[in-house]
């Protein structure tokens, strides 16, 4: 996915929890941001355009929802049983959506890539 964003001419980040992937990020054309570092995440504030999350398991995303820009998206992909914390004043304030998505498995991801290629489907 990061190299298909990067070929599409996206900036791509990966948000982990730690520095063990960096050199993964790297070596695949992404930057990384360690979400757990309070003062990375804060040099971040209003940095991205869409942020899409995989993680399937309970974690904090409201100090992830402050990296969008104005009018910024956060798509959820990971199925997660528990509410997610985040204050509705700076989802008003900045005009952030927060969105969900069912995706179907590999084969259904490659079949919507290869369609998106054959009829130059970009962003």
């Amino acid at each position: 996915a990061v190299q298909i964003a990067k070929a599409m001419g996206a900036d791509v980040t990966v948000f982990s929890r730690s520095n063990k992937k960096e050199a993964q990020a790297h070596a695949l054309g992404a930057n990384l941001l360690v979400h757990t570092d309070e003062k990375a995440l804060s040099e971040q504030v209003r940095a991205f355009d869409t942020i899409i999350d995989t993680v399937s398991e309970s974690h904090p995303i409201a100090s992830i929802v402050g990296t969008l820009k104005v009018g910024g998206t956060m798509v959820l992909l990971g199925a997660i049983g528990a509410p997610f914390q985040v204050s509705a004043f700076p989802l008003l304030a900045n005009n952030h959506k927060i969105e969900g998505s069912l995706v179907g498995g590999i084969p259904e991801t490659k079949e919507m890539l290869e369609f998106c290629a054959k009829h130059e489907i970009i962003p």
